[in-house]
């Protein structure tokens, strides 16, 4: 099981939300510049096209 420390300190709105930073994390970004990125990004984007357009951020 993992523990409440082990949990994403940002708030995200839903899981695609969640994978997307889970994603930019895993390709090396900051924690806290995706979840910038993030924020940028419309609360009903899919998770592929939120990830495309959060690295168009970060860049």
């Amino acid at each position: 099981k993992l523990g409440p420390d082990l949990a994403l300190p940002v708030a995200v709105a839903n899981d695609a939300q969640a994978d997307i930073l889970q994603a930019l994390v895993a390709l090396g970004y900051s924690e806290k510049d995706a979840a910038t990125a993030l924020k940028a990004l419309p609360s009903d984007v899919g998770v592929s096209e939120g990830i495309k357009l959060a690295l168009k951020k970060l860049s």
